[in-house]
Order: C-alpha cells, then sequence, then structure tokens
C-alpha cells in the first residue's frame, strides 16, 4: 500500500484528487510523500489533517468544590489518555471511562474526608 500510494503521489497521469488523497494517506502514517512541494499546499487544503480532541470541564461553587476541581479533573484527563494509548476513542467509550474516573475520584476524596473527621 506505501508502495503504491508513493507511486500515485509522483505521477503526473493522476488526478491531483487522486495524488493529494495519497499524500494524506502517506503522511498520517508518518511516510514519505512523493508529492512535488508546489501541489503540498492545495493537497493539504484538499485533505486535510484530522484532530481528535476531548473537553474536560469541572465545577465547583463552594470553596471546597474549587478546592478538589482539579483533582478530578486530572483523574478524568488520565482516563481519556488510557483510552487514547489504547487505541480505543470511541466517543461514547472515552465518556464511560471519562465518568468512571470522575466518580472513583470523588469517592476516594469523600473517603479522605471520612477519615479526617
Amino acid at each position: 500500500m506505501i508502495a503504491l500510494h508513493h507511486a500515485r503521489t509522483q505521477a503526473k497521469s493522476i488526478s491531483l484528487r487522486a495524488r493529494a488523497y495519497s499524500h494524506r494517506w502517506l503522511v498520517e502514517r508518518g511516510f514519505p510523500s512523493g508529492l512535488p512541494d508546489e501541489i503540498k499546499p492545495k493537497a493539504e487544503r484538499m485533505f486535510p489533517e484530522v484532530r481528535e480532541g476531548v473537553g474536560i470541564a469541572v465545577f465547583g461553587k463552594s470553596a471546597i468544590e474549587k478546592s478538589v476541581a482539579p483533582l478530578i479533573r486530572d483523574a478524568m484527563s488520565d482516563a481519556v489518555a488510557e483510552c487514547y494509548a489504547d487505541r480505543k476513542t470511541d466517543p461514547a467509550f472515552v465518556k464511560g471511562r471519562m465518568r468512571e474516573a470522575r466518580g472513583m475520584a470523588i469517592r476516594r476524596l469523600l473517603g479522605r474526608l471520612g477519615k479526617d473527621s
């Protein structure tokens, strides 16, 4: 597949759209593209790079809630990082793991509060 896409990027007889697709395919996988430099900007506009992201927000009204919000956010962030490291990027799966991590962090914090009193 690598050789096929690389050859397509170099072939002038192939449409720009097909060459641009092969360029993106190669670049996304970390392989060099044979597309000439003068065509690359147009090809990259046709097939832009896709970036994924996950938003995490934790709010608190009281001083105690505000002080533990970063701990909860960090637990949720760690869960997202684990999902992506395992290549499990389905939004429903990631959201479920974030919920689990949030619940576990809250239970841990409540357990600490119970021991301190």
